[in-house]
This record gives structure tokens, C-alpha cells and sequence, in this order.
């Protein structure tokens, strides 16, 4: 039976030509049967900084100490005694200044009876190679060591998603050893309700190579479910997608914050639901005496003025419009308070067919008035359509009322735009003075007397919350004596209720 390794005849005593092992980019050792060096290359004396006549009959293992990071000095020798092919790596030092890794290949040589004849060694520098292997270890254990003294929870995943490493406070938190949690173990700790929505998120962004973040339920070591907010990134070296490296952050003070937050807005919606009641009982409470008042205030009227009592009929024509008023401004009032209560679904609607509706509403003013509305195609979207209405009512009524001395123009317009739909209504009426923009969107305020101009101030006020309850903004540009332009924006609901 024969032996690896090299067979020698009477050439092959020589090795190969020592020529052609000068051109070798490895160091190249040829020793005898004694273990003595007999050849060495120019490479291998470069490598080791030896003198050729200093090294020839001696043992390679004399020419340098080993250190004590590679394999010892007596297993060296017992591996070399085998006389079998076998390799190792070995870090050798000529004094403490001068330290080498090589990565060394013996090749027994034999003769055609099967004796040992010597053998030819390969040293491969590996230096730089070791070098970034142990800056790479340093590395590595610099960031275990921060990463478990940080309170936030880091893990890494495979490329198959198999968690591989937790730091330290991760592993404090479920109060598992590594051993448990490696591979799908970390699975058993989520939420059960959680886990697939978990599992689904990680098999998604592994297929995207993506950044992911998930609030899930992870159970701590006393049994509790706390909630974790759970962010990973993709690991890339070199291009190459490695898995994924993420962190685990507890966010349930944060989530009973938003819990108690909610719980408060909704109490704070209920109180403001009931003074909502409060005010439309009570106001529909006074709308009945008031109607007694007025009937029985327009018959006192007519007996007066059978008796000819001319003095006290402009009385009861000013106590009659008083009450009128006061209708009138519990009625808009009602409206106002309606505004943010309204059950009305968010529908398709064509504000071509508003302005129609609108139209309509004012047609005895529009004709009185002479107005002209010059209106361009609008878009359909979903809204409050009663409320729309309203709106689109109150400003064009508004361009009339306010108007100059010419015959009232109103052009409206739309534009769309990235997020939104910016709408305009344009007139040629009085202008509003620039310190009063803001001001005209305040309940109860008013820029001019009832005896100029009807109305109780609450009609831009009742616009404000409608474009507010639809998520949009109001605002008014305008210069005094040349018309005003009323802006508003709308997003499409898309059949949202509020």
C-alpha cells in the first residue's frame, strides 16, 4: 500500500529544479530524512530574513521561536514525526520586534519502497491576513461590549432570518440563556396573536433587502407582555446582503401614555358632545316662548292698529324684530354648534351640482341682485355634502351682500394640488381691510352695524369649522374698495366618516 505524499527516484533526491522553485511567489523548504534543510528559496529567506549558509542542516522549528498564539513547539514536532501531509498556521517570531504569521503545507516525500525520504515545505505569509482577523476580533468584542452595556435590546439574523447574537440586556429581559433564544427560539417569546405579524414583517423586508419597524408583544421574565417597538436594517458587507441587525426598544409606558391620552380625548369629546346638547336643548327650549311672544306681540299689533295707534306700532315692529333677531341668531347658533356633531356620511359629490343646489337656494337674490356667477368645471370628491352647501351658500351670499355699486360678479374656481384641492371664490364687492382677515372667522364679530348690513356674525365662523372638520384651512386676501377673494382647501375624504 502506498503513502501520500511525494515519490522520489534518483532525480527527485534533488527535488525540482531548484530554478524553478526561485520563481515561486511561496517560501519553499526542502529537508531530509534527519529533518534538516538541505534547499531553500529566495522567497523563504526574504520571508524569514535568514542567511542561507545560516540555515542549511538545521531544523526549520530552530530557525524561529514560536509565540504563544500559535500551536505549541511539541505538537509541531509530533505532527512533523507522523510524517503524513497536514497543515497548520503558525505565528513565529525572530525577536520582539519581528513577528510573522505563515499558513505552512508539509508534503512527505517518499522513495518506491515506501521510505521516508524528507520532505518540501510551503510558508505562505498570511500576516496582513491575520492582522485584519485580529482588528476584526477587536472590533467585534469592542462592539459585544457595548452592546451589552446598552440599555436598549440588540440581536442580529442570518440571511434566513435565524437570530444569531443578543446583547446582554435583551437576554437579561427574557431571562433566557443564548442557547434558548438562537435560531427561532426568540419566536416563543412573542406575543402569540403577534408572532405571525412578526415572522411576516421579517420575511418581507428580507425579500426586499429593506429597513423595517413593527410594534409587537414580547414577554419578559416574569411572565409579562410588554411592548416592544422593534427596528431592523439590513446587514451589508461588501454588498452582499448578511442578515439583518436590529434592536428592541419598550415602549409600553409610552403606549399606556397614548392609551390614557385617548381615553381623555374621548372623555373630552363626550363633555363637549354633552354641552353641545346643553346648547341646542336649551336654545330650542327658548325657540317656543319666543314664538309665543311673536304671535301674541303681532296680535297685540293688530289691535292697536284698529284703535290707530300709530306710536305704539313702530314699538311693536321693533319688539317684533327684536325677536326675530334673536331667532335668527339661536338659529345660526344651532347651526354653529351642528358643525362638528354632524352624522353625515362623506360622499362622491360634484360641486358642479353644489354650486347648481346653491344657486338655486339664492336664485331670488341672485335675479334681484343681478349677479353673475361665473363658475369653472370642478372636481368631485368625498365630503359632507349638506355642509358643502352651507359653505359654498354662506360666501357666495356673503359676495352679494357685500357688494359695490356695479351688479355683483362671483367667479369661482379650483385648482388641484399635490395633497389637496385649493378652492377660490372672487368678487367685485367692498373689500375687507387687511387688519380685519383674521378677525371676520370670529364668532359674533361683525365689521359693519346691523343697520348697514343684516346678520348676526356667525356665517364665516360656521365656514372656518366646516373646511376645519374636512382637514382643511380658510383665509381671506383682499383690498378695500376692489373685492375680496375667499381661499379654502379641501382634501379628498375618500368616503371617510368623521
Amino acid at each position: 500500500m502506498s503513502n501520500p505524499g511525494l515519490r522520489s527516484n534518483t532525480q527527485l533526491s534533488l527535488g525540482v529544479s531548484h530554478e524553478l522553485l526561485n520563481k515561486l511567489n511561496e517560501g519553499i523548504l526542502h529537508v531530509d530524512h534527519n529533518d534538516e534543510i538541505q534547499f531553500a528559496n529566495r522567497k523563504f529567506l526574504v520571508l524569514t530574513e535568514s542567511e542561507s549558509t545560516a540555515i542549511f542542516g538545521n531544523s526549520p522549528i530552530e530557525l524561529y521561536k514560536v509565540s504563544n498564539t500559535g500551536p505549541s513547539l511539541d505538537k509541531i514536532l509530533r505532527m512533523r514525526n507522523l510524517h503524513e501531509p497536514h497543515h497548520y498556521e503558525i505565528e513565529l517570531e525572530k525577536d520582539i520586534s519581528s513577528k510573522k504569521w505563515f499558513r505552512v503545507s508539509y508534503s512527505p516525500i517518499f522513495d518506491e519502497n515506501s521510505i521516508y525520504q524528507g520532505a518540501f515545505e510551503i510558508f505562505q505569509d498570511i500576516t496582513d491576513q491575520k492582522l485584519g482577523e485580529t482588528l476584526l476580533q477587536e472590533s467585534e468584542n469592542r462592539f459585544r461590549n457595548l452592546a451589552d452595556a446598552s440599555p436598549v435590546m440588540i440581536w442580529m439574523a442570518d440571511t434566513q432570518n435565524r437570530f444569531y447574537y443578543f446583547n446582554k440586556t435583551l437576554l437579561d429581559f427574557t431571562g433566557k440563556e443564548l442557547s434558548d433564544e438562537l435560531g427561532e427560539g426568540l419566536l416563543d417569546d412573542i406575543f402569540p396573536e403577534d408572532r405571525e405579524i412578526f415572522n411576516n414583517m421579517l420575511q418581507i423586508s428580507r425579500s426586499k433587502r429593506s429597513k423595517f419597524k413593527l410594534e409587537f408583544r414580547l414577554k419578559r421574565y416574569d411572565g409579562e407582555f410588554r411592548w416592544m417597538l422593534c427596528v431592523g436594517k439590513p446587514k451589508m458587507i461588501d454588498d452582499q446582503f448578511e442578515g439583518y441587525v436590529g434592536s428592541f426598544i419598550d415602549i409600553t409606558e409610552i403606549k399606556n401614555v397614548q392609551e390614557e391620552l385617548e381615553e381623555q380625548t374621548q372623555e373630552l369629546k363626550r363633555s363637549n358632545e354633552e354641552l353641545e346638547q346643553f346648547a341646542y336643548v336649551a336654545s330650542h327650549d327658548l325657540q317656543e316662548p319666543l314664538r309665543m311672544i311673536s304671535s301674541y306681540v303681532q296680535i297685540i299689533e293688530k289691535k292697536l292698529h284698529e284703535e290707530n295707534r300709530t306710536d305704539l306700532d313702530e314699538f311693536m315692529k321693533y319688539a317684533i324684530d327684536g325677536v326675530e333677531r334673536l331667532q335668527e341668531l339661536i338659529n345660526d347658533l344651532l347651526n354653529y354648534s351642528r358643525v362638528n356633531r354632524s352624522e353625515d356620511p362623506f360622499i362622491e359629490t360634484d360641486f358642479n351640482d353644489i354650486i347648481k343646489s346653491v344657486e338655486a337656494n339664492l336664485s331670488r337674490l341672485i335675479d334681484k341682485e343681478k349677479v353673475v356667477i361665473d363658475c369653472q368645471d370642478l372636481p368631485s370628491l368625498f365630503v359632507d355634502q349638506i355642509q358643502i352647501v352651507r359653505l359654498f351658500q354662506n360666501l357666495i351670499e356673503n359676495s352679494i351682500k357685500f357688494k359695490s355699486e356695479g351688479d355683483p360678479v362671483i367667479n369661482i374656481n379650483c385648482e388641484k394640488r399635490s395633497d389637496d384641492y385649493l378652492f377660490s371664490i372672487n368678487d367685485n364687492g367692498i373689500g375687507i381691510d387687511e387688519k380685519h382677515f383674521e378677525r371676520i372667522f370670529v364668532i359674533f364679530h361683525r365689521l359693519h352695524s346691523r343697520q348697514s348690513y343684516n346678520g348676526t356674525g356667525i356665517g364665516l365662523a360656521i365656514c372656518k369649522r366646516i373646511i376645519e372638520r374636512h382637514k382643511g384651512r380658510i383665509w381671506v386676501d383682499s383690498v378695500k374698495g376692489k373685492g375680496a377673494t375667499f381661499y379654502f382647501t379641501l382634501k379628498d375624504m375618500h368616503n371617510k366618516a368623521t
